[in-house]
């Protein structure tokens, strides 16, 4: 997706961004439909749904995209000159992929998962649709305010609300640290670059 074309790569493009500006309600209603009784896959969709299972492939399914956009760009961040190096030093196209490519974009794809995870942990509408809202089977974070609210359980509800919060918070510690040590790296490498010629 960074750096080949190839046939129907623009429609896929697309497919991808769908999760990310479909209502969750609606991304759930669709993933209920996909698994369900009358879907293509009844089978599996009858051990995924309402189940711990069915939390992961919501989560998945919403978070994903994220993954792979802040995967994408930073693959085309890594300067194509160390891959052709390395290939005219005899490196196998994986081994570059593996040795150079993928170390040189691992910051930026942590960034993405810790992204992702931070769009996951806010999940409520795709959670409730595909897995329900069982408590102690179901139950996410989100779904633990809603249910102890609903059942006038405020405390509770309100320490949910505070361990979700902290989870947000460390999120973003992580987000500016991993920005940090790449921004110290590119400065690092550019400050190498400028000597005298």
């Amino acid at each position: 997706m960074a750096r080949r074309r190839f046939p129907g790569k623009v429609l896929l493009d697309t497919l991808l961004d769908v999760p990310l500006v479909m209502p969750p309600l609606v991304a759930g209603l669709g993933l209920l439909f996909l698994l369900g009784r009358n879907g293509p896959f009844p089978a599996l969709g009858m051990e995924l749904l309402f189940s711990p299972a069915g939390v992961v492939v919501a989560l998945a399914f919403v978070s994903t995209a994220v993954v792979v956009r802040t995967a994408t760009a930073a693959f085309r961040s890594v300067d194509r000159g160390y891959a052709v190096a390395a290939q005219s030093l005899g490196a196998a196209p994986w081994a570059v992929f593996w040795r150079v490519e993928l170390p040189l974009a691992a910051k930026g794809i942590a960034a993405g998962a810790v992204l992702a995870w931070a769009r996951a942990l806010g999940e409520f509408g795709a959670t409730l649709m595909v897995a329900g809202a069982t408590r102690l089977k179901t139950e996410t974070l989100p779904m633990a305010v809603f249910l102890n609210i609903a059942t006038g359980e405020t405390g509770i509800a309100v320490a949910c609300a505070l361990l979700l919060l902290a989870a947000a918070l460390l999120m973003l510690v992580a987000m500016r640290l991993l920005g940090a040590r790449r921004s110290e790296r590119f400065s690092r490498g550019s400050a190498a670059g400028c000597g005298p010629a």
